[in-house]
């Protein structure tokens, strides 16, 4: 059975309106990478979570992180051909959110998240590998 390692990135971040950027994360090795992204306490506005990426090797003291635009997306689309690939997401509501990285086709070695909170709301953003 595969071994799963669940990783914090941002945790119940409430501050409004300032980004809050999550940290060098490593996930180099990894076969499969999924990142949740969770919105609570929400009234109105919303918050948007945008990934980096950086293929630097694991002993770099700071990574080169570059916008992530190839995360595949949990939506429902006309394009019969390929997934749904996008930088992010917007909650908009209390919501969760799925997205992930094909390992197969993309080298990753580092991921950061940063989340954004217009008006109110917690955000939380879990990475799995």
């Amino acid at each position: 059975m595969p071994t799963t390692q669940v990783i914090k990135a941002i945790t119940d971040y409430s501050t409004v309106t300032t980004p809050k950027l999550s940290g060098a994360i490593y996930v180099g090795g990894a076969k499969r990478v999924g990142i949740h992204f969770n919105q609570t306490n929400h009234s109105s506005g919303s918050i948007t979570f945008t990934v980096q990426a950086s293929m630097d090797d694991y002993d770099t003291v700071t990574p080169v992180f570059v916008d992530f635009n190839l995360l595949v997306d949990n939506v429902t689309n006309d394009n019969t051909h390929h997934e749904t690939r996008v930088n992010g997401k917007t909650l908009t509501s209390t919501n969760d959110a799925i997205v992930w990285i094909d390992c197969d086709d993309y080298i990753v070695m580092w991921l950061q998240i940063t989340a954004v909170i217009t008006t109110d709301g917690h955000a939380n953003a879990t990475i799995i590998v």
